[in-house]
């Protein structure tokens, strides 16, 4: 046992309140073995922490003083949860923790006191990978850095001739360890391969889990680079309408993967983009002013383009101040004719009647020319 253990427990329990409030339980006197072994009891009220130290009137293992005290009413931490020290007289040896019903990846983290040993065991009533058992088994005093059997359900059975096993999202060790069992060799030439999983487990194996194969038989594994897959896809850009020609520039996550020289007819300016990962940025600039711009999302079949800024749109102008017949003069010349006329309610004075005192759309802004256009006049 390390002469701190930080372990953190939740408690689904309310010590007997409910609300702000917890009356804090007896812990004096538990295991604390006990304790770890029901902490999902305990996970929505406390977070406990466990901290070694000697009592005489005690037994190793068991919790001699806590704080706060039992029975004392305590206000929960901004986390919601009652902070709780508990103070243990060391065991002699560490006991092996419960790890049953734990995924094996889990379950490792758990054993780190020891040499987990992972050993496939076929069952119906354990889900596959997540552990049916230890040898020795949970609650057993055993000295550090001992080997443990940690069996691993499967539901491959067992027969004369080997089955491959799934070693599919694990690690190159673990897959080495588990095939090993089954007398099959894992291939020490490992490659990568871009995939979204968790860079270094397993994605692709030579041979399919289940099937049966010679003893001895080499198995093949690539892992995750950990780099989605690249993907294209294809984005029209919009091209405003002035005449001319100018120079486009196409940006993806800030690095230039296309210059042009277009003309600017209002028309599309098609660009086929190569890139990975669900946020990719893309930005377009014509003449050194940016135009057009988004996020690209590489994951998505087919990728898709979202929170969109279109430059090359009109800009609504500014009309605050203008009579109404100017305000709607200015507005058509710019080319906008969907324009609604509303109250701006009464002047002060009646200095300002008759003039626009505000615009929705707001002035600057940028919308297709048939975007209805508020503004409100001063009675």
């Amino acid at each position: 046992m390390q002469a701190h253990d930080n372990s953190v427990g939740y408690c689904g329990c309310d010590g007997g309140s409910g609300g702000n409030s917890v009356t804090v339980q007896r812990f004096v006197g538990l295991r604390q073995s006990e304790i770890q072994a029901n902490m999902s009891s305990y996970d929505k009220t406390y977070a406990i922490n466990f901290i070694q130290s000697n009592n005489a009137g005690y037994q190793p293992g068991v919790v001699h003083t806590q704080n706060p005290a039992s029975s004392s009413k305590v206000k929960r931490s901004s986390d919601g949860l009652v902070h709780v020290t508990l103070y243990v007289v060391p065991d002699i040896a560490p006991r092996v923790p419960d790890v049953r019903g734990m995924l094996y990846e889990d379950a490792k983290g758990k054993l780190n006191d020891y040499v987990p040993r992972p050993i496939l065991e076929y069952t119906k009533d354990v889900e596959k990978g997540k552990v049916v058992r230890t040898d020795p088994k949970e609650g057993t005093q055993l000295a550090v850095n001992q080997p443990i059997n940690v069996y691993v359900a499967t539901d491959t059975r067992p027969g004369p001739e080997i089955e491959v096993p799934d070693l599919m999202g694990w690690d190159t060790d673990t897959a080495k360890e588990l095939l090993e069992q089954v007398n099959l060799k894992l291939d020490p030439d490992i490659q990568k391969m871009d995939s979204a999983e968790e860079e270094g487990k397993i994605v692709w194996q030579s041979i399919n889990a289940k099937t049966k194969v010679d003893p001895d038989t080499k198995i093949s594994v690539k892992v995750s680079s950990g780099k989605p897959p690249t993907t294209a896809v294809s984005v029209p850009i919009p091209l405003p309408n002035r005449g001319g020609d100018g120079l486009l520039k196409v940006y993806l996550d800030s690095s230039l993967v296309k210059e042009d020289t277009v003309l600017l007819d209002g028309g599309k300016y098609n660009v086929t983009l190569e890139g990975s990962g669900q946020a990719a940025s893309l930005q377009v600039t014509l003449d050194g002013s940016r135009i057009y711009g988004g996020t690209i999302d590489f994951t998505a079949d087919p990728p898709t383009l979202s929170s969109i800024e279109d430059n090359t749109l009109p800009t609504v102008p500014n009309v605050f101040g203008k009579t109404e017949d100017e305000a709607i003069a200015i507005l058509n010349a710019a080319g906008f004719e969907n324009i609604k006329r509303d109250s701006a309610g009464q002047s002060l004075l009646g200095l300002l009647t008759g003039t626009v005192g505000q615009q929705s759309p707001s002035a600057g802004s940028r919308r297709d020319l048939d975007t209805e256009i508020t503004i409100y006049v001063y009675d």
